[in-house]
């Protein structure tokens, strides 16, 4: 038991030195609020946004978020939940009502943020108060917990726009109170027209952009023709139509025109100057170790799809650039999402212009066990099986047959070998013995016994001066005892005897 405490002790301390290699729980801070209407009516729904902002303490901005919701169940039903970043993959627990937003293509939020909408169905008049608890703040190396919540007092009225009565429950009169003017229209349309962001991959825009910003100055090489555009609008039911980005030339616009879901327009102009120099960001070679580019590669296309297995984490990318000088760079190579993920190859010249390349990745479906696919390897392990099920039948079949045809041999040795006469020889026991035959030496030895008592008989009606007879019964028996000295003797009148029955055939001779 002690030597098992041991183990697990070193392993658990081996994990915690890891682990405070990996990530550092540092000091910082990060303000959380909630924003929306304070005031709902019973029956009505009201969407809250939960946001992120003074972000201080991480190196590269925030990259993970975690917290419980707190709200009175008495006084608000949840309904549903968005995600509001485009930056941070965000999921809510409608049981644990705990939010994860984690930066899965390697993206953080460096300023501020909407995390997630949530939206709660007003049940009764009252205020309630919603809060955020167990709150963890972090990016991919360290982690927070000093955080400001901001809480958010949300006043549910009646129909009839009355306010909650105070502590003493008289009923007073009091004069009727608009709500709060939101960014809907009467007809319940939108009328949200503005961008949260826009980016010129392939150029340089000034001033930095603003959704209440109208006008843009945006230099570009002059091998520019068209503006390579990223845009998000903050209502998804917002139309973008872009007007002027084709074959631009010297002080060209470029429009960029967002309507409303209720059809108010508003309109982005970019102002497009081109410079004396060329642009030279592009790849003459893209390659990924983790799969194969489902489109061919060509330096002037930007947009490529892989499919990588689904323990892959990050990809092994080779891009060169055709310029020596320009600089490349590997956007959201970490920790990429099981459904999908997008990595940017941005290049930047000499001239500070960019170009990007963007691989669509998928994760496949398909399980692997040492790179393979999991359905060959059972297939063929199934294979396997049944070849040694096949091999094992075959061994016993093979068996079988020698025990028959060691079954016939004997029979037929017994009936129709010499062996089997009256006549035993000494090579034949020692050769029953040398092959291990114990049936063999047993029908020899019975044999020779029976050809020793013909014998013991046949001495006593003749008797012969040269026979001083060593029977092969006395031989086997010395071999058996492994009287080595007995041995030597017998065979040393046996060969004797043989140089007396050579005299006697001499004498007969003579």
């Amino acid at each position: 038991m002690k030597k098992y405490r041991k183990v697990l002790t070193t392993i658990f301390l081996a994990t915690i030195i890891i682990g405070a290699n990996i990530l550092n729980v540092q000091a910082g801070s990060v303000t959380l609020s909630f924003n929306g209407p304070d005031t709902v009516k019973v029956g009505d729904n009201i969407t809250l946004t939960v946001s992120a902002y003074d972000i201080s303490g991480l190196t590269n901005g925030l990259a993970t978020a975690q917290g419980d919701l707190l709200f009175d169940e008495s006084y608000l039903e949840y309904v549903s939940f968005k995600q509001a970043s485009s930056k941070l993959s965000v999921s809510y627990g409608t049981k644990t009502k705990r939010f994860v937003a984690l930066g899965m293509g390697g993206e953080y939020v460096p300023t501020k943020d909407d995390l997630f909408n949530i939206t709660f169905k007003a049940k009764q008049i009252g205020t309630t108060t919603l809060n955020i608890k167990d709150v963890v703040i972090g990016d991919t190396k360290a982690i927070i917990h000093s955080s400001n919540i901001m809480e958010k007092k949300v006043n549910i009225v009646g129909e009839d726009n009355i306010p909650p009565s105070t502590t003493d429950k008289t009923t007073t009169t009091k004069p009727k109170k608009k709500l709060p003017t939101t960014s809907k229209q009467d007809d319940g349309q939108n009328s949200d027209n503005t961008l949260k962001n826009l980016f010129v991959d392939n150029g340089k825009m000034s001033p930095a952009f603003s959704k209440d910003t109208l006008s843009y100055n945006v230099v570009v090489p002059k091998d520019v023709t068209k503006l390579d555009l990223k845009y998000i609008t903050n209502d998804s039911k917002a139309v973008v139509k872009i007007e002027g980005n084709s074959n631009i030339g010297e002080n060209s616009i470029v429009k960029i025109i967002v309507t409303a879901e209720n059809g108010e327009v508003r309109t982005y102009t970019l102002k497009v100057t081109k410079s004396n120099s060329n642009s030279s960001n592009r790849l003459i070679l893209l390659n990924v170790k983790e799969g194969s580019l489902k489109e061919k590669f060509d330096s002037d296309k930007y947009e490529y799809s892989i499919t990588v297995p689904q323990r892959i984490k990050k990809l092994t990318i080779d891009a060169i650039p055709e310029q020596k000088d320009a600089k490349v760079e590997i956007i959201g190579n970490r920790n990429l999402g099981k459904g999908g993920s997008v990595v940017l190859i941005r290049l930047t010249d000499k001239n500070g212009y960019h170009s990007y390349y963007r691989l669509n990745v998928k994760k496949s479906n398909v399980v692997t066990l040492f790179g393979i696919d999991i359905r060959y390897l059972l297939l063929i392990l199934v294979i396997l099986f049944f070849l040694f099920w096949l091999l094992l039948l075959l061994l016993g079949k093979r068996k079988k047959e020698e025990k028959e045809v060691e079954s016939t041999t004997l029979e037929a040795r017994v009936e129709d070998d010499p062996l089997f006469d009256d006549v035993v020889t000494k090579d034949e026991i020692i050769e029953a013995i040398e092959k291990r035959d114990p049936k063999l030496l047993k029908m020899l030895l019975t044999q020779e016994e029976a050809n020793r008592l013909k014998d013991e008989i046949r001495n006593k009606e003749t008797t012969d001066p040269y026979d001083e007879v060593v029977t092969k019964r006395e031989i086997i028996d010395a071999i058996e005892k492994r009287d080595t000295q007995k041995l030597k003797m017998l065979l040393t009148q046996e060969e004797a005897n043989r140089m007396k029955e050579e005299l006697k055939k001499r004498d007969e001779r003579e």
